[in-house]
């Protein structure tokens, strides 16, 4: 229901990543459904977000492809370990590790679909 971002606006005043209330994924809500670069959360891949604005840097954990039109971006937080605190539907909180497999991210952020998954 609920995961982590971070603020790009350290990166470039016009990133918009972790921005309350700006209406798309990435900013106040994450993307982490089927797509090929929402892989993990936390995950530190060069172009992993897709936002206009945003700065491509990897290495500090905020890759971003400023061209793509998809408007997206995935969990993220500075936590050693590199995971990320997540808040299920039931209530709990949980710490999700960076070694989380896209499969069970996938399913956690899909909605009203019905699977069962265990957190890896």
């Amino acid at each position: 229901m609920l995961a982590e971002v971070r603020i790009g606006s350290h990166l470039s005043p016009g990133d918009a990543r972790g921005t309350w209330a700006v209406g798309y994924p990435g900013a106040s809500v994450i993307c982490a459904a089927y797509t090929w670069d929402c892989t993990t959360p936390n995950n530190n891949d060069p172009n992993a977000d897709d936002c206009e604005g945003c700065i491509d840097d990897p290495q500090r954990g905020m890759g971003a492809w400023q061209p793509c039109p998809f408007q997206q971006a995935n969990s993220r937080s500075r936590h050693t370990g590199g995971g990320v605190i997540v808040t299920m539907c039931d209530g709990s909180t949980r710490y999700l590790s960076a070694t989380t497999s896209q499969q069970t991210w996938w399913k956690m952020c899909a909605r009203d679909d019905g699977m069962v998954y265990s957190i890896d």
